[in-house]
């Protein structure tokens, strides 16, 4: 009878040691997984935080690439705006319209001569202008890079000056502005007064003949 008490209390303790490590082994087991669980959520946590920078990132960039698109083309504006401005209202093509002069007027231009270049066009620019002098040659010829001046002359003075009056040029108020064109050389030449947007009175040789575009 001792006998047999002994062995079971033997077999008490083996069984006790294992419950024990398995209970050990299971701990360690659903530690292990509470740890891969906290990784995971970790890299996820990361990963979100990673995925919400970039995309923050990239409106950024993408904000900044508008806003840049958006500067170039308002300096764009700008500067066509400003080549607008900077263009003269009379550059275009004109034609000349009717003869002007009066009786009072000396010119070196016949009747037959100034019928003759009625209808005749006449071309101001940047980059060229046509001639008007002394003779109907002078409109074959081209001033390049024309150079304009400008200048306003009161009605008194040009009435005494060329013995015709602002009304017969069809000119109102009280002064009007001149254009000289000229070369760099000064070699071809041309003057016209500027009565609107749409209409030029052309001068050279005695004679005055309107232009309209």
């Amino acid at each position: 009878m001792k006998k047999k008490r002994i062995i079971s209390a033997l077999l008490i303790c083996v069984f006790s040691f294992m419950l024990l490590g398995c209970e050990a082994k299971d701990a360690n087991t659903k530690e292990n997984a509470d740890n891969q669980t906290e990784t995971s959520n970790n890299k996820a946590q990361e990963n979100e935080t990673t995925k919400d920078e970039s995309t923050k990132k990239n409106d950024n960039d993408k904000t900044k690439s508008e806003d840049i698109i958006s500067k170039d083309k308002n300096n764009d504006n700008t500067k066509n705006s400003s080549e607008e401005k900077s263009a003269e209202k009379f550059y275009g093509t004109w034609i000349i319209s009717k003869d002007l002069t009066t009786s009072k007027q000396i010119t070196t231009y016949s009747s037959n001569d100034i019928k003759s270049i009625i209808g005749q066009k006449l071309i101001f620019s940047k980059e060229k202008a046509t001639a008007f002098g002394e003779s109907i040659d002078t409109l074959k010829q081209t001033i390049e890079n024309p150079i304009y001046k400008k200048n306003v002359i009161s009605k008194a003075k040009f009435e005494e000056e060329w013995k015709i009056t602002f009304k017969d040029l069809g000119i109102q108020g009280n002064s009007v502005t001149e254009v000289n064109v000229s070369s760099s050389k000064g070699e071809n030449t041309c003057d016209f007064l500027i009565v609107d947007d749409n209409t030029l009175v052309l001068s050279g040789g005695g004679v005055f003949l309107q232009l309209k575009k």
